[in-house]
């Protein structure tokens, strides 16, 4: 057994932890459908340090992916999935606003900050863009709540 109190540690000594697990397991397609744009209003802003210029990442996120890495997902991760097959710098992707890992639908994304805070505010004020969600049941709901729904075009 380890005894702790046999080793002295010494400036810069370095301790490290060598941890193995399998990240839980994620259903996605081949390939996650990505559709890139270029940002209006933003074409003042020069390319960054890496040579990029801003852009919007508009992703199709499937359900059971969680967006950021946490908990036991890191590779098993929207955001480090897309950068390794955009072949994009891990971290570089900002997303625009959240969506659950047991949500499927659109995640907005940009790589760079300024960008993403625009979008943002587009999002949260003003009422210039909304979110919808639709949810797909089995079965029948009793009659007494089935009415007609008018869905927003």
């Amino acid at each position: 057994p380890f005894k702790p109190s046999h080793i002295l540690l010494k400036n810069m000594d370095i301790i490290e932890r060598v941890c193995h697990w399998h990240e839980p397991p994620v259903i996605v397609p081949p390939t996650i459908s990505i559709t890139k744009h270029s940002v209006p209003g933003f074409e003042d802003i020069t390319n960054d340090a890496e040579g990029n210029s801003p852009k919007i990442f508009c992703i199709d996120k499937p359900p059971t992916v969680p967006v950021h890495p946490a908990g036991p997902f890191y590779a098993n991760s929207l955001l480090m999935m897309v950068e390794a097959q955009e072949g994009l710098p891990p971290k570089s992707l900002i997303p625009c606003h959240r969506i659950d890992r047991a949500t499927s639908g659109v995640l907005i994304c940009t790589n760079m900050p300024s960008v993403a805070s625009a979008v943002q505010r587009k999002i949260s004020g003003g009422g210039k863009v909304k979110k919808l969600y639709l949810a797909r049941v089995k079965g029948k709901f009793p009659a007494s709540l089935n009415r007609d729904v008018v869905l927003p075009e």
